[in-house]
């Protein structure tokens, strides 16, 4: 017969456990995006692309407001 074990971390300062969670995230994000190099290279080429398209947003908000000036 198996008996159940319950394991619990105690933390007196949450704000140094909040810490260690947001490092241990921060690990698996960075592990998950450029883990190996296909992943390396598909986040690059999405970040490429968010850029492009930034610019282009950019670019095409500065040539409205060129068109039809704002009083």
């Amino acid at each position: 017969m198996s008996r159940i074990l319950a394991l619990a971390y105690v933390e007196k300062n949450p704000f140094a456990a909040a810490g260690d969670s947001l490092k241990n995230l921060a690990h698996l994000i960075l592990d998950f995006m450029y883990g190996t190099p296909e992943r390396a290279r598909f986040t690059c080429a999405f970040a490429i692309g968010i850029a492009v398209l930034g610019f282009m947003l950019d670019s095409a908000a500065s040539s409205a407001l060129q068109v039809c000036p704002v009083r």
